[in-house]
């Protein structure tokens, strides 16, 4: 089909029995005995960039505050529909080289705080909105960037976003620029390779292997938030260079460690597409992004007394 709503448009009619779908709406398609609606992990994870050379932001504390001033939760719920799974580290909740130890930013709004005042930020004039300094205060505002791409889904999430930090203290403008889906280049882009931003919601397709060489490095091409630790570096190598499975697990173990406590840059969720079927197909229980036909000889229809194996 020419499109995902014209496919799910197909599904409806009666003229297809399956239909993957990153809709936050999908539950809609739900129906007990007709349609069943499954969610299935990706490796599309939502971050929130920060850049680095952008003044409070390069204190640990304040990107620590910032990851436990977020109400994850809410942000699931109300703006993905619950299909997001919040992780701290950029490896998917479900990988088997996942550390459940690196999950350490629920919301905590009075930790958020002791965090901002241990550096430095406080509301000194009791406005509502922190700041530093003596006789001329200077207040903790943020830029967060977001394009202006289809996904409004990320734009409703940023506006959340500037809400809960605001709560705490944090002044937060939502900036938005222009963006198309595969470009390089453009206001959007140009602003992020620029580092004309403090904050930006963006989303990043890991692959399997968690390989985050490219976004650890110095001079990597993926390093948008300017951020360099000879740690993170080190430990991000270690997991690519690893001889076998006890030793990968070991360092992408030491990798989500370290990364959850220095921060440099702040995952949010990792989202979860659906998948829209015939609930006469049976057997799809190990299905998941980005190979969701990987298990198709396990699937099959009942018809009647007899069924018929989807994968012949």
């Amino acid at each position: 089909r020419d499109s995902n709503d014209v496919a799910l448009a197909s599904y409806s009619a009666g003229q297809l029995d399956m239909v993957p779908t990153s809709a936050t709406t999908a539950g809609k398609y739900r129906q007990e005995g007709i349609t069943t609606v499954q969610d299935v992990m990706t490796q599309s994870m939502e971050l929130m960039l920060v850049n680095n050379n952008s003044g409070a932001l390069s204190d640990t504390r304040v990107r620590q505050a910032i990851a436990y001033g977020l109400d994850r939760s809410k942000i699931i719920s109300n703006v993905y529909m619950n299909r997001a799974q919040s992780c701290d580290v950029p490896v998917a909740p479900d990988s088997w080289i996942y550390d459940s130890k690196s999950k350490m930013y629920d919301y905590n709004a009075s930790k958020a705080l002791a965090l901002l005042e241990e550096a430095g930020w406080t509301d000194v004039d009791e406005d509502g909105r922190l700041e530093k300094g003596g006789m001329a205060l200077t207040e903790l505002n943020l830029m967060l960037l977001v394009n202006d791409s289809s996904d409004s889904a990320r734009k409703n999430a940023a506006a959340a976003i500037a809400d809960q930090l605001g709560e705490i203290g944090i002044s937060v403008e939502v900036v938005t620029a222009a963006y198309s889906v595969g470009q390089s280049s453009g206001e959007y882009m140009d602003m992020l390779k620029n580092g004309e931003y403090d904050i930006a919601l963006i989303g990043m397709n890991l692959g399997r292997d968690s390989n985050l060489t490219e976004v650890m490095a110095s001079n990597g091409k993926a390093n948008y938030g300017n951020y360099y630790d000879y740690e993170l570096d080190t430990l991000a190598r270690s997991m690519m260079s690893a001889g076998d499975e006890a030793a990968y697990r070991d360092a992408a173990s030491a990798f989500q460690l370290a990364f959850a406590e220095k921060l440099p840059f702040i995952p949010l969720y990792f989202r979860l597409n659906s998948i829209v079927y015939s609930a006469d197909i049976k057997g799809m229980t190990d299905v998941r992004e980005p190979d969701i036909m990987r298990s198709v000889d396990k699937w099959y229809m009942f018809t009647g007394s007899e069924y018929h194996a989807t994968g012949h």
